[in-house]
C-alpha cells in the first residue's frame, strides 16, 4: 500500500478476511513522534501517535482498528493464548521473547517510558504527552478505535517472552509473567 500523501509504502497482509498494514505507519502530522527525534526511529518504528491524532492518521481507505476487529484477528491466529507468538516479529524483542512472525504481521517491541523509566502507555490517558519518551524492546501497544468513555481506549499489548496477545481497558496496569 502506498500513501498518497506522502508516498511511503507499506506491507500489507492478509489474515484470516482481513487486510492489516504489516508495518506501523509513518505518517508525519502534528501530535507524533519520532523516538528521540530522531527520523531514523520513525523509519523503523514508524511514529508514535497521540489518541487525538492516531483517530486521523491513516490515509484514506485504512482505519485504525476496532476492539471486534482486534478480537477477530487474534482469534485467526488462534486465540489469545497464542496470539502473541504469532503476531509478534521474529527478531528484536528482549531476552530471547522473539515471535514467530507466523502471518507476516512483524509487530515490532516499541514500548514508550518516561524520563524516570515508568512505564507510559500510548493508550493511558487519551490527551497524554507521551512524546518526549523512550522506547524499549520488551513490549508493544497498539491503539484501538474503541473507546470506553471520553478519557480511555482499548488497546492490545504484544510481550517479550509471552505468547499471550491482550486486549484490554487503557487504564489497566501492565502485567508481567
Amino acid at each position: 500500500m502506498t500513501d498518497p500523501r506522502d508516498g511511503q509504502t507499506y506491507k500489507t497482509v492478509k489474515i484470516g478476511s482481513q487486510t492489516w498494514m504489516a508495518q506501523n505507519l509513518n505518517y508525519e502530522m502534528g501530535n507524533s513522534y519520532c523516538f528521540g527525534d530522531d527520523s531514523t526511529n520513525c523509519a523503523k518504528y514508524g511514529r508514535f501517535y497521540r489518541w487525538d491524532a492516531s483517530n486521523t492518521a491513516c490515509p484514506e481507505g485504512w482505519y485504525l482498528p476496532s476492539k471486534a476487529e482486534w478480537d477477530t484477528l487474534i482469534a485467526a491466529v488462534g486465540g489469545n493464548r497464542t496470539a502473541g507468538a504469532v503476531l509478534k516479529s521474529s527478531s528484536g524483542w528482549a531476552d530471547c521473547g522473539d515471535g514467530l512472525d507466523a502471518v507476516s504481521f512483524s509487530a515490532l517491541p516499541a514500548v514508550v517510558r518516561d524520563k524516570d523509566d515508568v512505564q507510559v502507555l500510548p493508550a493511558d490517558v487519551k490527551n497524554d504527552d507521551w512524546g518526549r519518551n523512550i522506547v524499549s524492546n520488551d513490549v508493544t501497544y497498539f491503539w484501538s478505535f474503541t473507546e470506553i468513555d471520553r478519557n480511555r481506549a482499548y488497546r492490545v499489548k504484544l510481550g517479550f517472552g509471552v505468547d499471550y496477545a491482550s486486549l484490554r481497558d487503557s487504564t489497566a496496569q501492565p502485567s508481567r509473567k
